[in-house]
């Protein structure tokens, strides 16, 4: 499912200005007057002192014309002041495809240092699809570039173009990783109205009038250590219109939309009369192992609703393959042959922002659909949810690696929204409900006088915890050592050779490598380390030392992982430390050891995902640094091996 509107101008990668020191007429006589304008408001201003790129203008406009399209106009002034900026000042591009999109103008302007003033080269102008084979679309970018940009240069670009809408609404991220001078999103359209989201969090001043948001000063936004992924965790302003082309869905409401949803859904699927919720899993199991077993993800984006509403079940099965809302609407079809409901749930995954009952109703908050099927009963299975006197049981079609019953850990924390005949229902996934993933390495060998290892590395898998379960079964066992060698981060040097592997259960993946590991343990002043793939490194900064941190602060989730390393060394080595722990609510950590000839290690690590917001970001930091301070002097002293 595609979540992100297509006005979502992010201007993460852009472009800048420097004031020349020609006289006045001169330097403004060839722009745009709206380019002429905005230098001159800034003539007597100063940049940010650590900027690279200063934007002088950043002006989104939108307007609707009589067919009721949307057009979003696009001006931008820049300053470019240093070398590194030069290649982003340099372009400019417009998101869209052939189905819905098309670019009405794309004008630019370049003046440089020297006071001369070229023109954007139609032969710069270029548009491409990103289409693949894993992703079927129309969509494309239009990609406009100035020639000989450098430090002293004004970048302009307009842009203009017209597109159908599938809701009445968009998205616009007033950011960039660059100051701005003056911001203005306009939405010129008669009723609409802007929604700022979490400007107060990030410190931004603004003011709105009419349906015209104005911001100035605006700082860049860097990218730092740990921080979420961009997009939903920056500022960003909800355009709301009072209607919109296409399949319009009521936006007044969840529970309006729900059942909006819902009625489209089961139309679009072609599902029959639904049945009464279930007292067994049998007849349900059956059909879901059979659709996970035929079909595979694909996504396919060619017309503009395809977005949302899902293909006919029946054609979903026939070409065996689909997106996420295509597998829940066959499984729909499928199971509605046999009287089994089957309920559209939105949901949102890998993003770090979701929504919950009390968001803003938007259908951008989601970028996923699973299955919700009602029972009469408990069948004791671990994803079934209850909420007013109702019971589902959770499915998500598109990870067919999860155990029936359960839902995959990106699913942690998180709420689903069921999409009832007449209202929304939010359900809170337990963490009970998700299949447990989990790693335990057993490194078995001899250490000669070199540090070189030769022995045994054994890997077993519960879950799908880095994808071995997905490779084994699709009969992949190369892709099950890259799997291996990519988690753990293995150097190029480290021999390894499948000799054994099985399922237990279908639960469980083991794999038994060959390995030969030339300088397996290090040396440095201290004595011998042994290698990240068994330590992970040392924890850095969040910020720099003369620098507050601006971003949210993610921590990763870490794999449970238990080590077992047991080798035979021509060396003895004694340990730093022969017994540490450390716990906290997001990591724990522990660690055993002995030494001699015979050196024996035992390192369990698990960490849990958790987003400090900006409100929160004095307790991530503080929480970073206790966290960093004593695994780091753990990883000095404690996992040395001295001679």
């Amino acid at each position: 499912m595609r979540y992100l509107p297509r006005l979502m101008v992010i201007p993460f990668a852009a472009l800048v200005l420097v004031a020349s020191l020609q006289p006045a007429k001169a330097q403004f006589r060839s722009l745009p007057d709206w380019a002429d304008a905005a230098l001159r408001e800034t003539a007597s201003a100063q940049p940010p002192e650590d900027a690279d790129m200063w934007r002088l203008l950043d002006e989104t406009v939108i307007e609707e014309t009589r067919r009721g399209h949307l057009v979003i106009r696009r001006r931008i002034v820049q300053r470019v002041l240093r070398e590194r900026a030069v290649d982003y000042a340099s372009v400019f591009w417009i998101d869209g495809d052939t189905e819905s999109t098309k670019v009405k103008r794309l004008r630019g302007w370049h003046r440089a240092a020297s006071g001369k003033i070229n023109t954007l080269d139609k032969g710069n102008v270029i548009t491409v699809g990103v289409a693949d084979s894993e992703y079927l679309s129309n969509e494309n970018v239009t990609l406009a570039m100035l020639e000989k940009v450098g430090p002293g240069s004004i970048v302009v670009f307009e842009s203009k173009e017209e597109r159908r809408s599938f809701f009445p609404q968009d998205l616009v991220f007033p950011v960039s990783s660059y100051p701005i001078a003056k911001r203005v999103i306009h939405a010129n359209i008669a009723g609409a109205s802007l929604r700022p989201v979490a400007f107060e969090e990030w410190g931004l001043q603004h003011r709105i009038e009419g349906n015209r948001l104005m911001m100035s000063s605006v700082p860049g936004i860097k990218s730092e250590p740990l921080a979420p992924s961009l997009g939903e965790s920056l500022p960003h302003v909800f355009i709301l219109f009072p209607s919109g082309d296409g399949q319009s869905a009521p936006m007044e409401s969840w529970d309006a939309f729900a059942a909006w949803y819902h009625r489209s859904f089961g139309a679009a699927v072609g599902a029959g009369q639904a049945g009464e919720p279930i007292a067994d899993e049998a007849a349900l199991r059956k059909v879901h192992e059979e659709l996970v077993e035929r079909l595979t993800y694909k996504q396919r984006y060619l017309s503009l609703s395809r977005s949302w509403i899902p293909a006919a079940g029946k054609d979903v099965e026939r070409r065996a393959y689909g997106d996420c809302k295509d597998m829940v609407g066959c499984l729909m079809y499928r199971a509605g042959l046999s009287k089994i409901p089957v309920l559209p749930a939105l949901a949102t995954i890998e993003s770090d922002r979701y929504p919950n009952a009390g968001s803003l109703v938007s259908p951008f908050h989601f970028n996923h659909v699973i299955a919700a099927i009602p029972l009469q009963k408990s069948l004791g299975l671990a994803a079934e949810v209850e909420a007013d006197g109702q019971r589902f049981l959770l499915v998500d079609p598109t990870s067919k690696n999860t155990t029936f019953g359960f839902l995959p850990d990106v699913f942690r924390g998180r709420n689903v929204m069921v999409c009832l005949p007449d209202r929304a229902l939010w359900l809170a996934v337990p963490d009970t409900g998700l299949e447990s993933e989990g790693l335990k390495v057993q490194l078995t060998g001899s250490l000669d006088a070199e540090m070189t290892l030769t022995g045994k590395l054994q890997v077993s898998e519960s879950g799908d915890a880095i994808g071995l379960r997905r490779a084994y079964r699709a009969g992949a066992l190369r892709d099950c050592e890259w799997a291996v060698r990519q988690h753990f981060d293995l150097p190029a040097v480290v021999d390894l050779v499948l000799s054994e592997h099985k399922a237990s259960g279908g639960a469980e993946i083991q794999l038994v490598f060959e390995v030969m590991w030339p300088s397996f343990l290090r040396r440095d002043a201290d004595g011998f380390r042994l290698p990240w793939a068994v330590t992970t490194s040392t924890r850095g900064h969040l910020h720099e030392p003369d620098r507050e941190r601006a971003m949210p602060i993610l921590l990763p989730g870490i794999i449970p992982t238990q080590w077992q390393v047991t080798l035979d060394s021509q060396v003895a080595l004694q340990p730093g430390v022969p017994d540490w722990d450390w716990s906290s609510d997001y990591h724990q950590l522990a660690w055993k050891a002995e030494g001699g000839n015979r050196l024996s290690i035992s390192f369990q690590k698990e960490g849990q995902k958790k987003l400090f917001a900006k409100n929160d970001l004095k307790q991530g930091l503080d929480y970073w640094a206790n966290y960093r301070d004593s695994f780091n002097r753990f990883w000095v002293n404690g996992m040395l091996l001295r001679p």
